[in-house]
């Protein structure tokens, strides 16, 4: 099931974009 990894992948980059855009 590679549509996991790309999920993973979609969500830590979201969450990187998130953290950095919160301000940390």
């Amino acid at each position: 099931m590679h549509g996991i990894e790309i999920v993973s992948n979609l969500v830590y980059k979201w969450l990187y974009i998130k953290s950095k855009a919160h301000g940390k």
